[in-house]
């Protein structure tokens, strides 16, 4: 288990490792998984190594949700009342798509054969559960910490 990989050196002993068999479990700060590949590359690590080595990628936003029928504060009598004030929406880069992407054959069809964070976001919103102004606040929150 590597905490997070931040550097080239961090990177490529990851990578060292996963070669050799071992199943490595990392973190990556980036905002989706598309960008946590396009973030190894920019460490140094060939496509090629990515393709041999990764199984998944799998990105995580933490979001504010809200009841669909009262917003943010229930009345006593809502059935969900209870249900928690976060919850984390996951984005899953694995099997084909994965490979295609690796492979340079990214093309639309194959980033439309799975979701991304941003289309978990857009369910959300248009089920009420995220308000539309707290999944903005957070893309920003994820910008400004890439600027940082």
């Amino acid at each position: 288990m590597i905490g997070e990989i931040r550097d080239e050196e961090t990177a490529r002993i990851a990578i060292r490792a996963a070669l050799s068999g071992h199943l490595v479990l990392s973190t990556v700060h980036a905002s989706n998984a598309v960008t946590t590949l396009q973030r190894m590359a920019e460490l140094g690590i060939a496509r090629f190594d990515l393709k041999e080595t990764l199984v998944a990628v799998i990105a995580e936003r933490l979001v504010t949700i809200q009841c669909p029928n009262c917003g943010q504060v229930c009345n006593p009598e809502c059935p969900h009342r209870h249900h928690p004030k976060r919850t984390g929406l996951f984005e899953i880069l694995a099997g084909m798509p994965l490979h295609d992407y690796l492979s340079g054959r990214q093309s639309r069809t194959a980033s439309l054969s799975y979701k991304t964070i941003e289309d978990y976001l857009e369910e959300g919103i248009e089920s009420g559960w995220i308000a539309r102004d707290a999944a903005r606040r957070g893309a920003e929150d994820v910008l400004s910490e890439k600027f940082d």
